[in-house]
Order: C-alpha cells, then structure tokens, then sequence
C-alpha cells in the first residue's frame, strides 16, 4: 500500500462529545512524540492540527521535529488552533511559525481560524481589546520576518483572523519572496483597522498595489474572496460619524480599489484571482468600467472571480458589451454567476443584486457577444438553472468555445482535426479558484451532440 501522501493529525475537533474541549498538552506532546520516534518523512507528508493550544513543552517538543531532525513537510495546516486566544498562546505560535518559515519545512503552510474552538471561557468583546490588536501584532511580525527568510513556499494560506494592517505588511513581505504562487487570503478583514472594528483603512490596497506592481513577484494565484466587512451598525450609531465623513470614506476605498484593479491590467504574473463574495465591491457601474479596463489590458490572466459582488443585470450587460468581445484569448474563466445569484430572493438568504428574472436579459447579451465575436471564453460560473433557455442557450455558447468553436465554424472537418476536438471534450470545467469543489464535468462533446439541430446551425 503507498502511504506517501499520508496525513498525521494532531488534536481533535471540539463538539460536544467532549465538551468542546481543546486538545490538551499531554495529548499533543504524545502526539508529537510517536510522529519523532515512529514515522519518518516518506510515511507522513501532511502534518495537521486541529484546536491546539500551544505551552513551552509543546514548542520544545515541535522544535526537535522540524530543527534537529529537519523533517519536512509537503504541507503543513493549522485549523481552529489558538493563535489569536491570548497574548501567552500568540508569542508561542509565533516561534512555531517563525521555526516553520525559517527551516523551510513545507511548501505548503495553512492557516484557518484564529481563535481556539475549544476555550468557551471567551469575552464577547474580547476581540476588541487592546491584547488582541497586540497578538496580532505578533503573528504578524512574526510572518513578515519568516518570510523574507524562507525559500521553500509555494502556497500559503491565512484564513479568518488577520486584520487590516496586518494583511498589508504581509503583501509587503510576499512581493519579493523567490517561490511563492498561491496565497489565499480569503475571510479576513481587509480593510478594516481591526477585526469587524466600525474603522477602516485603505493600507492593504495601496500594499496590494505595490504588490501587483511588483517585477519580482511570482504569485500566480491570489485568493481575497469573503472579507469581512466592519460593523455598519456601528458606524450609523455613533453620533460623531457624520453622512459626509462616511461618504468620503466610501469614496476613498473606491479609489483605492480602483488602483489595485489599475494595477492588475497590467501585472503579468497573476492567471487566478478571486474577488468573490466581496458584496458590493462592483455594484457601481464606475467600478466594472474600471474592471473591464482591466480585463481588455491584461494579457495573461486566465481567471477572474466577480461573483457575489453586487454585480446588477446591467453591469453584467455592460461586461458583455464592452468586455466580452475585446477580453484577451488568455481568460478563459469569467466568474459572473454564483449559485445563489440565480436563486428566487424568497429562496435565498444571502444578499443578491436581484432576482433570476433580471439575469435573463444579461444572459441573451452575453450568449449575443459569445457567439459573435468571442472564442476563447469558457466558464462564466453557475448556469445550472435548465427552466430558463437563456442559461441553456449560453451554456451551449460556452460548450462550443471549449469543444473548438473554430473547428465547428468549418463547413467540412477535417479528420486531423478530430483528435484536436476530442482531446478537448474531455475538460474539466473552469471552475479554476474553488479547486476543492471542482468535479470532472460530461463530456463537452456529448453536451454539443446532444443539442443536434442547435450545433448544426452553428
């Protein structure tokens, strides 16, 4: 049996089977100790924790796994473990993440949830207090260090408790590193000075900026999907917060985000970025003229995700007028449509621009654009709705990009260009970003020939 690719896991999930209990130091340390003493680096490749608190033992104990005995790890995760807890378990999670970085013991570094599941004893305003700002002073510090050391990371995730600050000096920190190409830095709080704070700031924009900017960098996936948004509650609540100061501030993090997307027409490093579920992010018209800009200058993205964005059924008309036809032959994945998008308003919790009704015309304006003047497009996100023609319809559109709609466009095939058509057929769906979700779709050809009478008429 290959066991290469197994996973080692260190701690537990919290439920209520135990209580929502944290993992406790003697477990972890005995953890720790059968990885050392049983399992050598072909038998364990991914190390993970789950709800860990960490202690000096522990640290100790994790430094002989990664220092003296220099193990290596094709990844390493953290899940719900206590960086952001309290000042005692941040400094410990500090050394651990500066040991990791600085012996380059993975290529792979995950980090999601910032606080311990499994300590119930949490102040609700806790978040707030200066303690918290400081520990996350700390991890900060801590990866900006790390990373202008390490060598080895090709992919890095940090999910659930970075704040405004902290992510801009590590965009600072990541522009120049020598490996790095994915960095996921969805459900923070970009933007906002502290984690859900009625304050903001525009720092990890103008960072993101100098990041895209960057003739070193050599991100080629970036993931700012699902950021927090501040309290607006609030903000509408305090008396000295004035309707002027808050347009101002408004129209200063659109600027901002306005030169980040400058920035990126023409940034030649990036195929994938993820801008989904930022609410409200392109729901002016001003914003998706800036992004068509974008997307018609750059050369070599391949794909973009603006779904869930406040897109409106005109803005998407709009992309399809003057975005679709001039894009460049590179993107094929223009994420327009989530699954909720096209769900009844009275179906649906979250926050859509409008209802299925008002994405049909946009769906026949973009269908027009693809069948006249663009071949490349190939995924423009969830169109899974059969009880509208208008989805089928430019489903089909999509279907004959990525089966070849040149070829199909001769009025004779030749027979060596078959191969070439089939070869095809058999691609996975562009869903590119949410590669955890992704599923080997049918046969783009079986989709064509089932349509007979349509895919003659083209």
């Amino acid at each position: 049996m290959n066991t290469s690719f197994s996973s080692y896991r260190i701690g537990n999930r919290a439920s209520a089977l135990n209580d929502l209990a944290a993992t406790s130091e003697s477990s972890i340390l005995r953890s720790l100790f059968m990885l050392r003493t049983k399992y050598d680096d072909e038998t364990i490749q991914h190390l993970i924790f789950r709800n860990c608190s960490w202690s000096p033992r522990i640290l100790q104990s994790l430094r002989k796994v990664l220092v003296r005995d220099g193990r290596q790890f094709a990844s390493i995760k953290f899940f719900d473990c206590a960086i952001n807890s309290d000042a005692s378990n941040s400094k410990f999670f500090a050394e651990i993440l500066s040991t990791i970085l600085i012996n380059n013991s993975t290529t792979s570094l995950v980090i999601q949830g910032g606080k311990l599941i499994g300590s119930s004893s949490q102040d609700q305003h806790e978040e707030y207090s200066c303690e918290l700002s400081c520990s996350r002073a700390t991890i900060a510090l801590a990866l900006q260090e790390g990373l202008l050391i390490n060598k080895s990371l090709t992919s890095m995730t940090l999910s659930e408790f970075l704040d405004d600050q902290s992510l801009a000096q590590l965009l600072q920190s990541v522009k120049e590193h020598p490996s790095l190409t994915k960095l996921n830095l969805s459900k923070n709080y970009l933007g906002a000075r502290t984690s859900n704070a009625a304050s903001s700031s525009t720092i990890t924009l103008d960072a993101l900026v100098d990041l895209l900017q960057s003739r070193k960098s050599k991100l080629e996936s970036l993931n700012l999907s699902n950021q927090y948004q501040y309290n607006l509650m609030t903000t509408i609540t305090q008396q000295s917060q004035s309707a002027t100061s808050e347009e101002q501030r408004i129209q200063k993090h659109q600027a901002a985000f306005g030169r980040a997307l400058v920035a990126l027409s023409a940034n030649t490093s990036l195929r994938q970025v993820d801008l989904s579920g930022n609410y409200g992010c392109f729901s002016e018209i001003q914003s998706v003229e800036v992004l068509t800009s974008c997307l018609t200058n750059n050369s070599c993205l391949e794909c973009i995700d603006v779904s869930g964005c406040g897109l409106t059924s005109g803005s998407i008309s709009y992309l399809a007028r003057e975005c679709i036809p001039k894009c460049g032959a590179s993107l094929k994945s223009l994420v327009l449509f989530a699954t909720n998008d096209l769900k009844s308003s009275s179906n649906s919790t979250e926050p859509t621009s409008c209802h299925v009704e008002c994405y049909r015309a946009a769906a026949l304006a973009l269908e027009n654009e693809l069948m006249s003047s663009n071949s490349t497009l190939e995924y423009l996100g969830e169109l899974s709705n059969e009880t509208h023609d208008e989805f089928a319809r430019l489903q089909q559109a999509l279907n004959l990009n990525k089966g070849g709609r040149r070829a199909f466009g001769q009025s004779t095939l030749p027979c060596a260009a078959w191969s070439h058509l089939l070869a095809r057929a058999g691609a996975i769906d562009y869903n590119i970003i949410e590669e955890e979700s992704k599923a080997a779709s049918a046969s783009v050809m079986f989709a064509l020939l089932r349509q007979g009478s349509i895919l003659m008429e083209q």
